[in-house]
């Protein structure tokens, strides 16, 4: 898919690019390559409607692995901490000032274990010519099961 689509795949390594500018992702040393770790699958995701990032990277942390398991099998979720909609509304109408955000890239605010980011690994590379690196992914990744809670 991104072979075929010259500005698709520009704009993906754009994505990729900057996960490595941000500090969101660092290279494995050779040496640490393949022990213990998960390797993540990913994709482009196209929004076509969004105004701002129209490519992103998504990772499948749903894809099984030989041991017929996949990341998101062996994550622990917890519970929904915000409120519910209809609650939100509700306060609403109590005060006479509401704050709303939006968290710029929600995900890579939140930091993971040292010791977990093995587990959220990924392989690319920069160009054709290039030969594949492996990365960990050092904060939160959407498409983890627990990424909602």
């Amino acid at each position: 898919m991104l072979r075929s689509n010259p500005q698709l795949l520009r704009e993906y390594k754009e994505c990729l690019q900057d996960y490595l500018g941000c500090g969101c992702v660092e290279e494995m040393p050779k040496d640490e390559v393949g022990l213990l770790t998960y390797y993540l699958p990913h994709h482009a995701i196209i929004e076509e409607s969004s105004t701002t990032t129209k490519v992103r990277v998504f990772s499948n942390a749903s894809a099984k692995t030989a041991s017929g398991k996949s990341l998101n099998d062996l994550l622990m979720i917890g519970t929904t901490i915000e409120d519910s909609i209809i609650t939100l509304l509700s306060q609403w109408c109590i005060y006479p000032v509401v704050l709303t955000a939006d968290v710029a890239k929600m995900y890579r605010q939140i930091r993971v274990r040292s010791k977990d980011a093995d587990l959220q690994g990924i392989v690319c590379r920069p160009s054709e010519a290039d030969v594949f690196r492996h990365y960990r992914l050092k904060t939160f990744t959407f498409g983890t099961a627990s990424a909602l809670f």
